[in-house]
């Protein structure tokens, strides 16, 4: 079934994929929603789900919302302990995160929940002058500014591998793309949510016509958050240091400090809902300056590997040596080795560095059918460019992540025979921050050869014996 434009896919969101987050962010925004504060009623909708009641409970007991180590055990509680307006955000956060993560796990939804919780944080801090209220409120608006885009990536639509497929890291052509897949755009489809879902009305002025100063720093935090999201280089970081300074009063500097602070503790806050890798996507700027491949220092690190296979250490020490060292000298952001069982296409991961793919080894086994292209690679015993569009993203993946063995990034594969039909390889890409260009596939090449070296010694000394 082929959706198209914003009403189709607020009523398919609503009715089909989400009627249980629908029916829950619609019960709890309602509450505040009739102006009384009305305690039984947000226990009531709390309670009514086991796992949110959870949840909830265990965030009110975290040193984020309870720093005092207060314990609690009931919602009511809860609420007298840690606030009315900090436990409604607590339950919209873990619904929101629950209900969607339930329904996929792509990294696309990652990324977008990380960034949702990434400007829940910033706005939060540009209203840190008003009372605790409207701080929340303006919390949870800036939290739900996106949930357009947050449901979209959660569905089982069939448009969300194409649009995965078609996603760019380098350009912008995300807009354009929305359109063409999904016949409108995500912020079009948030606005309809927002309104479908009655989840407020700050968020509703907040994602059509802003002219509150609540509204103006939702959308502030907003913007701050895709901007960081894309890589923060000096000119994006003045701007966005001098606009948040003029909101909040203080100065450049300190300013700038905050916001880097505010990064790290909506990490943690995203980590503590249950968001894995939020850490590593908020700890490092994507578009840093290209490395160019360092010969002296690649000279220095294929010696010291030698000097390791002479003195027979360990492979696993060796492998790691020289993920370290393809990463540090060669230039290539992200390095991974593969190894498979004899006759098996199951790869688990051995070692690995690098932007989000500790992350990898939570799924670590990667499953190739027949005629995969990076089979082809290693039956051929080669080392070879796979430029994006070469290796799509499909189910025969155990999805170690859709950020690597996707259509979206250029990479290098280096084959590895391990044991005769024993094989393994060696993944590296560089995040599209550059092109891996034939200065940096030789220098690969060269560490790929040294570790085959190793593995060839190590058979040939275990044939002997």
């Amino acid at each position: 079934m082929v959706i198209k434009g914003c009403k189709a896919w607020v009523s398919y969101l609503d009715k089909v994929e989400l009627p249980l987050l629908a029916k829950t962010l619609k019960s709890i925004s309602l509450i505040s929603d009739a102006g009384d504060i009305k305690i039984d009623e947000l226990v009531g909708v709390i309670l009514n789900d086991a796992d949110l009641t959870s949840k909830v409970l265990k965030l009110a007991n975290s040193v984020i919302y309870n720093p005092m180590n207060a314990q609690v055990s009931t919602m009511s509680r809860a609420i007298v302990q840690v606030g009315f307006e900090s436990i409604k955000a607590i339950a919209i956060s873990s619904a929101l995160v629950d209900q969607l993560s339930k329904k996929g796990n792509q990294q696309q939804l990652i990324n977008c929940l990380v960034r949702s919780f990434h400007a829940a944080i910033q706005a939060k801090y540009m209203a840190s002058d008003l009372n605790v209220e409207e701080q929340e409120a303006i919390f949870i608006a800036a939290l739900l500014f996106d949930v357009g885009e947050a449901a979209f990536w959660s569905c089982s639509a069939n448009q969300t591998c194409l649009l995965e497929n078609k996603l760019s890291y380098q350009g912008y052509q995300y807009i354009d793309d929305q359109k063409e897949v999904l016949g409108t755009s995500f912020k079009s489809i948030s606005r309809g949510l927002v309104k479908a879902w009655h989840l407020g009305l700050l968020l509703e002025e907040s994602v059509n016509r802003p002219s509150s100063r609540q509204a103006r720093i939702v959308c502030a935090a907003v913007e701050l958050a895709h901007k960081y999201d894309h890589g923060w280089d000096k000119s994006h970081l003045s701007k966005v240091i001098e606009s948040t300074a003029v909101l909040t009063g203080r100065s450049d500097s300190q300013t700038k400090a905050d916001l880097l602070r505010n990064a790290a503790q909506a990490a943690i806050l995203a980590e503590q809902f249950g968001i894995k890798g939020a850490k590593s996507l908020l700890k490092v700027k994507l578009r840093t300056k290209a490395t160019k491949p360092d010969a002296q220092r690649q000279l220095e690190c294929l010696l010291k590997i030698s000097e390791h296979i002479s003195t027979g250490a360990d492979l696993d020490k060796i492998i790691e040596l020289t993920i370290d060292s393809i990463q540090k000298t060669v230039g290539l952001a992200r390095c991974a080795c593969f190894i498979a069982k004899p006759n098996s296409r199951h790869f688990r991961i051995i070692e690995s560095l690098g932007l989000m793919s500790q992350n990898w080894r939570e799924n670590n086994s990667l499953y190739l059918k027949p005629g995969h292209v990076i089979l082809d690679v290693l039956d051929n015993n080669e080392t070879q460019c796979l430029p994006k569009g070469k290796v799509v993203t499909s189910s025969d993946m155990n999805l170690v992540s859709t950020a690597p063995f996707s259509n979206v990034i250029n990479s290098v594969i280096g084959s590895i025979n391990i044991n005769g039909n024993c094989n393994g390889f060696i993944y590296a890409d560089n995040l599209n921050q550059s092109e891996i260009d034939q200065e940096k596939i030789s220098s690969f090449r060269l560490f790929i050869q040294q570790l085959q070296l190793a593995f060839t010694m190590r058979r040939a000394k275990n044939t002997q014996h």
